[in-house]
Order: C-alpha cells, then structure tokens, then sequence
C-alpha cells in the first residue's frame, strides 16, 4: 500500500501558571535549552525549553508512519522513559485526521505547569515523546527528548516568515474574515511580533493580528514584516472569492418516480451542488397541480392519473432549476401467482425455482453451487417464468433472502415478451455492493405485456452464488 509522507509543525506550549518558589514550582529562571530527539529514524523534533517564559516549544516531523486511510494522528504523548505508560502531559490535536499530503500545522497546548522534578527530568534527558494515533493510542514511534544544554547567552532570531503548510496564497470569501496562517520560523525566536499592510485595500483589509477581510472578489498580495530587527519581509497572495452559488440540483431516482392515488405523498429526494453554496433552499412547483401537487418540502400528492413535471428552483436568485417526472396512477395490482410455472438454468436441490414464487420468504431459488468441481455455476445465471398467458405488467420487485447472504446478487436485468427466446429488455434492479442490504428491488418500466418473465442475473457479490427468495409482479395504470 502506498504510505503518505506528512509533516506536522507542532507548537506545545506548556504554560505554567502560579510559579511560586517553595510549591514545587519553577521559578523561572530565564534560561533556555535546546531540546532535539530522533523519532526512531522517521521523525524529527527540534525545539527550545525557556525557563524564564516557562515554554516548551517543540516543531515536530514526521514520515511514512501510517498508511493512510487506515490510520490517524490523535496527538502527542510525553512520558517520562521509554515504556510507554503514565504520560507526563497528553496533548491533543486540533484536527484529529490529518489528510494533507503536502502537510499540515496545528496547536498542540497544555495549561498544567511543570514541577521542578519535572523541569530537572526534562533537562536530564528523562522524558520520552510519541505520537499517538487512533490505531496507537499510546504512540506510534517515539523519542528521548535532548537537551543540548544552556544556552543563556543565545538570542534568537527570526529566520524566516511562511504561510501554513508552506502555501503561497490564501483564501477569504467576501465579506468574511480569518487569521491569516503566518508561521515564524524558529518558533522559539525571542520576538515574533509581526507587521502586517494590506497592499491591496480595496480588495482586503488585515488587522494588527493578521486578520483579513474580503472586500471584493479579486487578487492582492499582503506584506509581512519582522519586528525584531532582522528586516525579514514576505508578501504572500491573499484571494478573495465570491459567496458560492449553486451551479445544479438533481433529483434523486428522477427517471424512476412514481406515486398511486390514494396512496400517502412521495416524498423526493434531491442533491444542490456545490456543497459550500451559501444558500442551498430550493423552492418547488408542479407542472399541473390537477395531477399532483407539491409542498414546499418536496411531498408530492396525487389528484388524478397522468405524469407531472416537478420543478426545483434555487432561492439564491441564480435561476439554477432541476426537474423529475412524476407519473401518478389510478390502480396497483398485485398479479395473481398461481399458475405461475418456472425453469432456471440451474438450480440446487432443496432449492428449486417455483420456491423464487411460492409466498413463503424463508425459500428461495438458488443456482446450483455444485458442480462437481466444488465451486458454483458460472454467471449469467437465468429464471425463467411463464406466467401461463400474455399478462400487462408494470413493476418488477425481487426480495432477497433475509440471512447472512441477504448482500450476495448484486443485478438482476429483466425481459418482458411472448417469446422466451428474444423478450425485450424492461428494466434492470441493481442491489449494489455488499453495503446495500435491502431485502426489496423494485424495477418500474411502464406499461408492458408479454408470457414470460425472464430475470438474468449478472452480477453477484460473492464469487457466482445468486438467488430470489420472492418475485412479484405488479399492474400500475
């Protein structure tokens, strides 16, 4: 399987609070050392521990340590040796399924305060940082965190300022706002204030913060500036897009609607595009409310026989419509089964093909899954039923059986004709994959007739094994 380099940039922040001499606390006592560690040869960590500001601030990378999909990074555990048990801090991630390819930053953050014997575990090496996933809870990798030593006469510096995920533009819808993403490189720098001037102020605003404002949709460019003496200054494309409007709506099952008069209300089913329109109501009217009406949620009534056109308008003033058609029927007849007879082309014993009709759901017919080599017949397996004398028929519904192999037939197409031979093709039930356990499938292909009813089945979900525990046939007019 393919493994999915990520590189996560991890500000953990341990602030301490209340640090009073005598309590067990630090005292802060400005000093700052390096802190490294080798995640065993997939990783990285690179860091700094302030004494006098009382931070741990650690920039964590990692690669191939999941396959992804099957996997995903919780957090950060810090432990103090290397057995994996009672962590010294537990610091979740803000996003707990990280699925950027090129990477992603977040804020990992712990409000408890070190105790001395924790700052002197820390500086002598005795503590241990691991990843942890949703499949390792207590981590994934881990490493001895280092301490290089003081460093009391260091000052850092910014060395360089970047967006997120080492982007180069950034996106804000108009009229909202958002922190810009800007990361100062070391994290540990002793200033990190920044400067930041819309270059561009009648497409974006940004505040003292770095918050930016869409004005109008269009391209500009903010600049960013070090306030620590370096100089360092970065210009970055900010993108304003228009609110989202909805491009199209579908109906759900549109070439397949039905509903029978004095019957409840069909309720349809529609999807808007794209999911992050603004304004994704729709209204909806009917092409002939002497046939059926409909309700501002989508219930369409019957009132006489016919077909209706339900159109679906978006309320975003786009005029993006969608439509389906509705046909409404007067009758639906269940067809007499008893003189139905059947053949298949194979079978097994137990499990003959009249059992596929015989009103009882706990039967069924099953092609043969012996052939004397051990394994099924071979797909396309075929019912054939001879319904005794040319018969109107509308619908088609086949029942699986109601056990564990409820998921095997997958498609069953349907042939409607007088000649068992060369019946036309109707319709088609696709079940799906082995997810769909619905026992029912129903084909409506409108006004037909024909003898036989030919049911090939072509597709199953488990090697060549299919079956039909009850098939009715239906006259809707």
């Amino acid at each position: 399987m393919r493994y999915i380099n990520y590189i996560l940039s991890v500000v953990t922040l341990l602030l301490l609070h209340g640090c009073v001499q005598g309590d067990g606390m630090l005292s802060g006592a400005g000093e700052s050392y390096r802190i490294k560690a080798d995640l065993e040869s997939k990783g990285t960590v690179d860091g700094l521990y302030d004494r006098g500001t009382q931070m741990l601030t650690l920039s964590v990378s990692w690669k191939n340590l999941f396959v992804s999909g099957e996997d995903a990074v919780t957090g950060i555990k810090i432990y103090r040796g290397n057995q994996r048990s009672n962590p010294v801090r537990t610091l979740k991630s803000s996003n707990n399924n990280p699925t950027n390819e090129n990477g992603m930053n977040f804020l990992l953050s712990s409000y408890q305060g070190l105790t001395l014997e924790e700052e002197q575990a820390l500086l002598q090496n005795e503590f241990y940082l691991a990843i942890t996933t949703t499949n390792h809870a207590d981590g994934i990798v881990m490493g001895q965190l280092i301490s290089n030593g003081y460093n009391g006469s260091d000052s850092y510096k910014i060395e360089t300022i970047k967006l997120q995920d080492d982007a180069t533009q950034f996106r804000v819808a108009m009229g909202e706002s958002a922190k810009l993403p800007v990361l100062v490189m070391p994290y540990y720098a002793d200033n990190t204030a920044l400067d930041y001037e819309s270059l561009n102020t009648d497409i974006f605003t940004i505040t003292s913060d770095g918050t930016v404002t869409g004005i109008k949709p269009g391209v500009g460019k903010v600049k960013v500036s070090s306030l620590d003496g370096t100089d360092i200054v970065k210009t970055f494309v900010v993108q304003v897009t228009s609110p989202e409007t909805v491009s199209d709506i579908t109906f759900v099952d549109a070439n397949d609607l039905f509903i029978i008069k004095g019957e409840g209300p069909l309720q349809l089913k529609w999807t808007v595009l794209p999911e992050t329109a603004v304004n994704k109501e729709v209204t909806f009217t009917s092409s002939d409310n002497n046939i059926a009406t409909v309700d501002e949620n989508g219930a369409v009534s019957a009132v006489s026989s016919g077909t209706v056109i339900i159109t679906a308008t978006a309320k975003d003033g786009t005029g993006v419509i969608g439509t389906c058609e509705v046909k409404v029927f007067g009758t639906y007849e269940l067809l007499d089964r008893s003189a139905w007879t059947a053949e298949a082309t194979s079978y097994q014993n137990g499990n003959e093909p009249r059992k596929a009709f015989d009103g009882n759901g706990g039967s069924w017919w099953h092609n043969k899954w012996s052939n004397g080599s051990g394994s099924v017949t071979s797909l396309p397996q075929t019912l054939l039923i001879d319904m005794g004398e040319e018969t109107r028929l509308s619908q088609v519904e086949i029942d699986r059986r109601t056990d564990k192999y409820v998921t095997d037939v997958n498609t069953v197409d349907i042939y409607v004709g007088n000649d068992p031979n060369a019946s036309p093709l109707v319709g088609t039930i696709v079940f799906g994959d082995a997810n769909n356990t619905d026992i029912t499938g129903r084909s409506f292909f409108g006004l037909t007739s024909g003898r036989y009813l030919k049911l090939v089945f072509t597709k199953s979900n488990r090697g060549e094994s299919v079956h039909a525990a009850e098939v009715r046939a239906y006259l809707i007019e």
